[in-house]
């Protein structure tokens, strides 16, 4: 359980930060939706972070408005990456 948040923390920030050096400025359509997205759910991350890393206290409020945000765009995030597209 103690390397599950850590875990977590990593998988959505190599999807939020891993994938912006191939974003296009330009985006438009579903990949400006999934850019928009990943960058909200990195926002919630950062949040976050510093509460499983120990270097801050934990916040109740600040941790479940993260979570929903990670939970909800996650979720809905692989409806956006359609059969035979790579990401799902």
């Amino acid at each position: 359980m103690k390397l599950l948040l850590p875990s977590a923390i990593i998988a959505v920030a190599f999807l939020a930060f891993g994938s912006s050096g191939f974003a296009n400025k330009g985006d438009a359509g579903v990949v400006k939706e999934r850019t928009q997205m990943m960058k909200s759910m990195a926002q919630a991350m950062r949040r976050i972070a510093p509460m499983a890393k120990g270097e801050r206290a934990i916040d109740g409020g600040t941790l479940r408005s993260s979570a929903i945000v990670i939970a909800n765009q996650g979720g809905e995030l692989v409806r956006l990456f359609p059969k035979g597209s790579g990401g799902a």
